[in-house]
Formats: structure tokens, C-alpha cells, sequence
């Protein structure tokens, strides 16, 4: 976060299914978040074209790889 007031937050998921993305935003819960979420959804080969991750600094959540049901991480 780079303000004590952001408007809203942005969050990149890098998908490969995205059936999983359309699934996630249908759920609706992350509209009523606050501040509110931006969600984009990108594959690794679209963040990569774009440069997302570099031009925004943005600040990666969730671990390459990690499943969160099964609590690890591949390698």
C-alpha cells in the first residue's frame, strides 16, 4: 500500500484456467471489500507482454506456485 487512504487496492492474479477467474468474480464477496478490490486477471504470458509486476511494484501475496488448500508450495 503506498497511501494511508487508498481508493482501492489492485490485486494481479496470474491464472492458466480461467474458469477459475470467472468463478472468483461471480462470487461478488471482493465488491464490498474496504477499501474495494480491483481484481485483473492476466496469464503468465500476458504479465510478462504487459510488465505488470515491474511498472506497478507491485508486492506478490501468495507464493509461485502455492496451493492454498494443501499449505505447500511447488518447486
Amino acid at each position: 500500500m503506498r497511501s494511508d487512504r487508498p481508493n482501492d487496492l489492485d490485486v494481479l492474479i496470474i491464472y492458466q484456467d480461467r474458469a477459475g477467474v470467472d468463478e472468483l468474480r461471480s462470487a461478488a464477496w471482493w465488491e464490498i471489500s474496504f477499501p474495494p478490490l480491483d481484481i485483473i486477471a492476466m496469464t503468465e504470458d500476458e504479465e510478462r507482454h504487459y510488465g505488470f509486476i515491474t511498472g506497478t511494484n507491485a508486492v506478490r501475496l501468495h507464493p509461485t506456485g502455492a496451493n492454498p488448500s494443501a499449505g505447500s508450495t511447488r518447486t
